[in-house]
C-alpha cells in the first residue's frame, strides 16, 4: 500500500511550483528549480529500482525528492534545508500523515546538504558575514543517504551544471565571487561560474553513497565535461 498517492503527490509538487511562482526570482531560476526537481524525483525512482527498494521506502524517497527544496526560491541556500524541513511538515501534516512519515521525510530534508560540495566552505562565508554558524548535518539512515545520492545526480547532469549556473548568475553571493575570479583571471563572469560548476559536479561524484548512483553517474560526469569544455570554448570565443 502507498503511503503517498498519486493524486497527494501532485498536490505536493503544485505546492512547491507555487511557492517558486509567487517568490520574486526571475523566471529563469524558478524554471530551473522546477526542472532540478523533476530530475531529482526521476534519478530517485532509478535509485530505488536499482537498490530494490520497497514500495513504502519508494514512497518515502518520492516525497523528499518533491520536497526537499520547497524553501529554496526565497530562502539562503544555507537556511532552506531547515525552513524546508517545517515547511514540508506543515504540508505533510494537511495532508493528514503520520508523524513516523513526516519525521523520516523532515529528517532526509535537512540532511541532504550534509556531504555536498564546498558546504562547509559556503557556510565559513555565511557566518563570517552574517556571524551565524549553521550546522549541516550528514545523512543518516539508508533513504538519507539514497535521496542525496538522487539530488547529486541531478547536479551532476547537464541541466544541473546549468542550474548553477542560473543561480550562479542569479544569487548576488555567487554573483561577487565569479566577478572576482573574472576579474583576476581574465575570464568572463558567466566562465567562471561554469568552472564553479564543474568542480562542483567532480566533487559531487566521489561523494555518493550507493552502487547505482555511483553507475549512473560515471556516464553523467563525462557528459558533463563535455559540456562545460564547449561552454567555456564559447565564452573564449570573440564575439562576433
Amino acid at each position: 500500500m502507498s503511503l503517498v498517492s498519486s493524486g497527494e503527490f501532485e498536490q505536493l509538487r503544485a505546492k512547491v511550483r507555487e511557492r517558486y511562482a509567487q517568490s520574486g526570482q526571475p523566471p529563469e531560476v524558478v524554471k530551473a528549480l522546477n526542472e532540478h526537481n523533476d530530475r531529482v524525483l526521476r534519478h530517485a525512482e532509478d535509485i530505488a529500482r536499482g537498490e530494490g527498494l520497497d514500495q513504502e521506502e519508494t514512497d518515502i524517497l518520492k516525497t523528499v525528492s518533491i520536497l526537499h527544496d520547497i524553501a529554496k526560491a526565497d530562502t539562503h541556500l544555507m537556511l532552506h534545508a531547515d525552513v524546508g524541513g517545517e515547511d514540508a511538515a506543515r504540508a505533510l501534516r494537511d495532508l493528514g500523515k503520520n508523524e513516523s512519515l513526516i519525521d523520516t521525510v523532515v529528517q532526509g530534508i535537512r540532511c541532504h546538504m550534509g556531504p555536498f560540495p564546498f558546504i562547509e566552505e559556503e557556510a565559513q562565508k555565511y557566518a563570517e558575514r552574517t556571524g551565524e554558524h549553521v550546522h549541516h548535518p550528514r545523512p543518516a539512515s539508508k533513504l538519507d543517504r539514497l535521496f542525496y545520492d538522487a539530488d547529486m545526480l541531478a547536479l551532476i547532469d547537464i541541466k544541473g551544471i546549468e542550474k548553477v549556473v542560473v543561480l550562479r548568475q542569479t544569487t548576488p553571493d555567487f554573483v561577487a565571487e565569479d566577478e572576482k575570479v573574472a576579474g583576476q583571471e581574465g575570464i568572463t563572469s558567466r566562465a567562471a561560474a561554469y568552472r564553479s560548476a564543474m568542480q562542483s559536479v567532480q566533487r559531487a561524484a566521489d561523494t555518493l553513497f550507493s552502487k547505482t548512483a555511483r553507475s549512473l553517474a560515471a556516464e553523467l560526469v563525462k557528459d558533463a565535461q563535455r559540456h562545460v569544455t564547449e561552454r567555456l570554448t564559447a565564452e573564449e570565443a570573440p564575439a562576433s
